[in-house]
């Protein structure tokens, strides 16, 4: 997330509103938790073909 972090410690420098900031902090947040969920294959089945269960396993 080297990218991310780099671009937001970018924008802080250069003065660019939080809002802006807050959309790659979104950003950076949401793919680091992708790629930690395909690394252990809890995302696969979200990638699968045929019916998603929204309900939590139990």
């Amino acid at each position: 997330m080297k990218y991310a972090d780099e671009s937001i410690r970018r924008k802080r420098k250069r003065g660019d509103s939080e809002e802006e900031i807050s959309k790659w902090v979104a950003y950076r947040d949401f793919t680091e938790h992708a790629i930690e969920e395909v690394a252990s294959g809890d995302l696969d089945s979200w990638l699968e073909d045929g019916p998603v269960s929204y309900e939590p396993e139990t």
